[in-house]
């Protein structure tokens, strides 16, 4: 039967565990919270009554939390594990001698040892727990060995000096918030075997300029490196398949991107408001929910072929000039992909697209002419929520609409105060009423053979409707 015994020596108490008479396992469990200086984690504990030596080859879980006396710990070869929240809350701890056989490091092993300046890592550990280093705000450089496999989620998060982060071959996936905050990170290189770089890896490192991803990379994930204001250009790597909505959220510095063909779903980039050029590869099938939102000084986009166009994707574009659509059957312009770009004067779309939605060229002010594909379905309008597809394009005096739009819905051109002529095919369309709310009263319909004006909710009789109730 095994048995479990506490002894106290000094300022720490270890747990023993017995088989029959024998110590076979000691850990540090506890540490005197009043203890100030040096702390030297022994070999072994020596037990006089049964003649035998136990090696120490743990620390317990918060051993030494909250102990804020300590300056300095050195802890012996035997120790292979540090559990969770070991040293947590030590704030004047300036220096840790790791020992050679560690192989793991627990959960907030380390978090806020807010002295410590300088650790380094033994080439045997193969797991950082989750928070280990966080808050340690002093810590300046961390050198990751070789055949470490796990690094928790916010593991060096806050480290607010780290200047110099290595991470070793092994490493498959950088975890969420790893470096989230590290100001001082000015260049970041990554191993061949990560491919994957999760959530909020690098979020704010501010000071970060140069970065070089590895080859193995498949995906960034949403805002890995959202805020890292100083990046100028990226060389994504051949195998990429995904970058995330917001990854790279308000790098304002980014001028340049080079992305690889073989990447399929497009986002991450709003705000980035130095970026002037945007090649999109033909592999690509999603343009993601506000992939480049807010990139004021993109002038010219070209979308492939194939290509679905998310929410709000472009939307506040306000240096777009010209925009090219290669479409696509079965693709779609989600809601206010393109809303506000307020300089967008160009807009061609080639090949059938299934449909525009609600808001997609809202407040194009510029836009004088559209022409819509044939076999495009629908062309939505607006609702108490939403704006029609091209509400409030201000300087729009004709558009071209195919037979495949059957029905001009409500609200759908909505503000267009110069709008002229809508030229259709062979057929007049349905027009629901609404679709050409505060247009001017001479604009006309044409389609073969006939032709139509004087529309009952243009602007000239808004007053009518609203004695009528016919309020939008």
């Amino acid at each position: 039967m095994n048995a479990i015994e506490s002894i106290t020596i000094g300022p720490l108490t270890y747990r023993l565990k017995y088989s029959g008479n024998y110590a076979v396992d000691c850990e540090v469990s506890a540490c005197d919270r009043d203890y100030h200086g040096e702390i030297n984690i022994p070999f072994f504990l020596e037990l006089e009554q049964e003649f035998q030596q136990c090696p120490i080859t743990r620390i317990g879980k918060g051993a030494f939390a909250n102990c804020k006396g300590i300056t300095r710990i050195i802890i012996s070869a035997e120790v292979t594990q540090i559990e969770d929240e070991a040293f947590r809350y030590c704030t004047k701890v300036k220096e840790i001698k790791l020992p050679a056989g560690l192989k793991e490091i627990g959960a907030e092993a380390f978090k806020y040892c807010c002295c410590l300046s300088a650790v380094q890592i033994p080439e045997g550990v193969t797991r950082i727990g989750a928070e280990a280093f966080q808050y340690c705000s002093l810590l300046e450089e961390v050198v990751l060995p070789s055949g470490i496999d796990s690094i928790g989620v916010n593991s060096f998060d806050s480290c607010v000096k780290l200047s110099r982060f290595v991470i070793g071959d092994g490493v498959r996936e950088i975890e969420s918030g790893i470096c989230n905050g590290c100001e001082s990170l000015c260049e970041l290189s990554l191993p061949d075997t990560v491919t994957r770089i999760s959530e909020s890896a690098f979020l704010d490192c501010i000071n970060l300029e140069k970065l070089s991803l590895p080859q193995s990379l498949k995906e960034i994930a949403s805002r890995a490196f959202a805020g890292c204001v100083k990046i100028k250009e990226l060389n994504f790597p051949q195998g990429l398949q995904r970058i995330s909505t917001n990854a790279f959220q308000g790098c304002s510095n980014l001028k340049r991107i080079n992305l690889p063909e073989g990447l399929n779903y497009l986002s991450g980039f709003s705000e980035c408001s130095s970026l002037v050029e945007l090649k999109i590869p033909t592999s690509v099938r999603l343009i993601g929910e506000r992939a480049f939102a807010g990139c004021t000084k993109l002038k010219k986009v070209e979308i492939p072929k194939d290509t679905n166009i998310g929410w709000f994707s472009f939307t506040g574009c306000i240096g777009l000039k010209e925009l090219i659509i290669h479409g696509g059957d079965g693709v779609i312009i989600s809601s206010f992909a393109f809303s506000d770009c307020t300089g967008l004067s160009k807009v061609i779309i080639e090949n059938t697209i299934d449909s525009i939605k609600d808001g997609a060229f809202s407040n194009c002010s510029s836009l004088t002419e559209i022409r819509i594909p044939s076999g495009t379905r629908d062309l939505e309008g607006n609702n108490e929520y939403c704006k029609g597809a091209f509400e409030d394009c201000s300087c729009l005096t004709r558009i071209y609409i195919p037979n495949s739009v059957s029905v001009i819905k409500k609200g759908t051109f909505r503000n267009c105060i110069k709008l002229k002529d809508v030229y259709c095919e062979d057929k007049e369309p349905d027009v629901i009423w609404g679709a050409f709310r505060n247009c001017p009263r001479t604009l006309i319909i044409h389609w073969a053979g006939g032709s139509k004006s004087g529309f009952e909710d243009s602007q000239d009789d808004i007053e009518n409707d609203l004695r009528n109730n016919f309020l939008l």
